[in-house]
C-alpha cells in the first residue's frame, strides 16, 4: 500500500487497530534533512517495560511515601507496521506483522482504547472556558456528557 503522507498512514493504521481491537503506539523513526525516511507503528503492548530500581521516596517530614505497583501493560507483542519514504514524496508499507500475543479488546470496549480517544475542539474550548470560570473537572465532565449525549 502507498500513502500520500505519514499522517495518512497513522490514520489508516489506527482505524485498522480500532476495528481489530488493539491500541497503537508510535515507534522509532529516522529522519534525513527533515524528511521522515521510515517510521514504525507498533501495538501498544509491544516490548517490555524496563525495571526501575527506585530509592524509597520520602515526604517533607521524612516519612516514607507509599508507592504503587505499576500494572504490567506490555507483553512483547510483535505486531507492527513499518513505512518507508519512496519517490514522489509518498510512503509505502515495507513490513507488516499481524500476529499478536494477547487478546483483543471486545467490540463493546473498543471506544476506550487509548489511541482511539480524541477530544474535539469544541470540547477543548468548553474545558478551557469552564476552567477559567473555576468549574471543577467532574462538573465539566458531566456538562460535556449531557451536551454530547453520552460518554
Amino acid at each position: 500500500m502507498t500513502f500520500d503522507s505519514m499522517e495518512a498512514v497513522e490514520e489508516f493504521y489506527k482505524a485498522y487497530a480500532h476495528n481489530v481491537g488493539f491500541s497503537v503506539r508510535i515507534g522509532q523513526k529516522k529522519t534525513v534533512d527533515n524528511v521522515i525516511v521510515w517510521r514504525r507503528f507498533l501495538c501498544s503492548k509491544s516490548g517490555f517495560r524496563t525495571e526501575k530500581v527506585d530509592e524509597p521516596r520520602t515526604n517533607l517530614n521524612g516519612e516514607k511515601k507509599r508507592t504503587h505497583a505499576r500494572k504490567i501493560t506490555r507483553c512483547g507483542c510483535k505486531a507492527m507496521i513499518t513505512v518507508k519514504h519512496i519517490k514522489d514524496g509518498k510512503y509505502s508499507v515495507s513490513d507488516f506483522h499481524e500476529e499478536h500475543t494477547h487478546d483483543f479488546v471486545t467490540p463493546r470496549k473498543q471506544h476506550l482504547i487509548k489511541s482511539n480517544r480524541k477530544v474535539s475542539e469544541k470540547a477543548k474550548g468548553t474545558l478551557f472556558t469552564c476552567h477559567a470560570a473555576s468549574i471543577g473537572t467532574s462538573g465539566v465532565f458531566r456538562l460535556l456528557r449531557v451536551g454530547e449525549g453520552g460518554f
